[in-house]
């Protein structure tokens, strides 16, 4: 009653919650800007946010998400002002141009299969006869995510943390939580989550570097090595470390994106195959299981 008596009614309001922010529009005219595009809704802010408060991007290296307007294209977007080494934006989209594109997104698709393969006839749970499991979409998910890691990562970060995949679903629990921005001190669960997994990573990248060379992304180069893995983390790795604002911290806040950006999906999987193949306790076969695999990614 107090606002609108002193700003009169449909006067849109902002409200801070904590680190919400929340905003408040009773006229549906008002309500129409947050659809409009705006310098306070382009894209580069979203990534920031979620750099800052989901994968724990250091401060300093913040500016090169907040201020990116250069766009992805080799040539800048008119009246940008970043500069070229700080074209974070472009990097990614390089990279993943040369390297996830046509034959070399279709091997490490294959290597995936190849992986998730010799997982499942290694794994003593499964055989060619149906089987009882009590939680289909859990052990589909936890057979997945190593083969997953294991195809773009390399087999290095597994063997050195052999509870990594317990260790990211974790983490992924928290993430609501972490968007929404609780201080430590009220979610010190959720921050623990996702400070083991970038240690993780961290210990991984300095035993990886010591042991291969990031620079070797050549054509005559491996696909593949068991350290960093394929020339796309290879690659990220190379302009990652030529920016001068960006560290270790840095690093291993890139490649826990990285990390949730490729494998989390591979949880749509669990999910088709569990409501796909399924009755009460799921029954599944390893030759089953891999057909469906196979389909999804020649999809």
């Amino acid at each position: 009653m107090f606002y609108s008596d002193r700003f009169g009614q449909n006067v849109p309001a902002g409200i801070r919650l904590g680190p919400v922010k929340l905003y408040l529009a009773g006229n549906p005219d008002d309500a129409k800007i947050f659809f409009k595009p705006t310098p306070g809704l382009a894209s580069h802010l979203g990534v920031a946010f979620a750099m800052k408060n989901v994968l724990g991007t250091p401060a300093h290296t913040l500016p090169l998400y907040e201020r990116d307007e250069s766009g992805q294209l080799a040539v800048p977007l008119l009246g940008s002002k970043t500069p070229k080494e700080h074209r974070i934006r472009y990097f990614h989209g390089r990279a993943a141009h040369h390297f996830l594109a046509g034959q070399n997104g279709l091997r490490i698709g294959e290597r995936y299969l190849e992986i998730l393969s010799q997982n499942l006839r290694t794994d003593t749970c499964v055989r060619y006869e149906w089987t009882k499991s009590v939680d289909l979409s859990l052990f589909i998910q936890n057979l997945v995510f190593p083969a997953g890691t294991e195809s773009i990562f390399g087999s290095a970060i597994l063997s050195l943390n052999p509870n990594l995949t317990e260790d990211f679903w974790n983490f992924e629990r928290n993430i609501p939580t972490l968007l929404k921005q609780v201080p430590r001190w009220l979610a010190p669960r959720a921050h623990r989550s996702r400070d083991k997994m970038l240690g993780i990573i961290k210990r991984w990248h300095a035993y990886a570097n010591e042991r291969t060379d990031f620079n070797k992304v050549g054509s005559k180069d491996s696909d593949w090595e068991p350290f960093l893995g394929t020339k796309f983390v290879k690659e990220r790795q190379r302009f990652l470390h030529d920016i001068d604002i960006m560290d270790a911290d840095g690093r291993a806040s890139e490649d826990l994106g990285l990390l949730f950006a490729y494998v989390h999906p591979l949880r749509l999987v669990s999910l088709i195959l569990t409501s796909g193949n399924a009755q009460s306790y799921g029954e599944f076969g390893h030759r089953c299981l891999l057909d469906h695999l196979r389909s999804l990614q020649t999809a």
